[in-house]
């Protein structure tokens, strides 16, 4: 992935319905992670979703460059990029993006390798949203077995501490009548 050193901009993308939540960005301006882009307003965007894999465009695509204006330090727009969807559980999640001003930038890059990375992050994902998941679950059964205490706690005291019996030989059935 020597390639990589050379790009100007990379990010990660979340899919929220329509929607992409840029999550990490690298060589992008920061107020890229306040935008929210539209999937149906991007066509390249909708076409890496649509893959099966990595997706290269030529330097002369005709498509717009959603990044257009957002790589720091550089006046002018991108027109190389490399794509690939991040799918969990066979649905898609989200992107990822490489960018470069210079056409030669992707040429020897080790698609092989830039898969199994992909692949990697994809299983990272999938694994935190299962810990998040497990934290969410476990969180719910402990409240749940706390309300299940408070909930025995209420009936011992709306029945009384006794629970309707004498204690100590005190009560009116243990009382000796003389």
């Amino acid at each position: 992935m020597s390639a990589a050193g050379q790009t100007e901009g990379a990010d990660r993308a979340d899919l929220r319905g329509d929607t992409l939540v840029p999550l990490a960005i690298s060589g992008l301006t920061g107020d890229t992670l306040g935008r929210r882009f539209r999937v149906s307003e991007h066509p390249r965007f909708a076409r890496i979703l649509a893959s099966t894999g990595l997706l290269r465009f030529p330097a002369d695509s005709s498509l717009p460059d959603p990044y257009d204006g957002l790589v720091q330090h550089v006046a002018g727009d991108l027109h190389v990029r490399l794509g690939c969807p991040l799918s969990i559980g066979g649905r898609p999640w989200g992107l990822l993006t490489l960018d470069a001003l210079d056409s030669a930038t992707f040429d020897d890059l080790d698609m092989e390798a830039l898969q199994a990375f992909v692949s990697l992050a994809a299983a990272t994902v999938s694994v935190g949203e299962r810990i998040e998941n497990l934290a969410r679950a476990g969180a719910a059964e402990h409240l749940r077995a706390e309300d299940g205490g408070n909930q025995g706690r209420r009936r011992q005291r709306s029945h009384g501490s006794g629970h309707g019996r004498d204690r100590g030989g005190q009560g009116a059935g243990c009382q000796r009548h003389s």
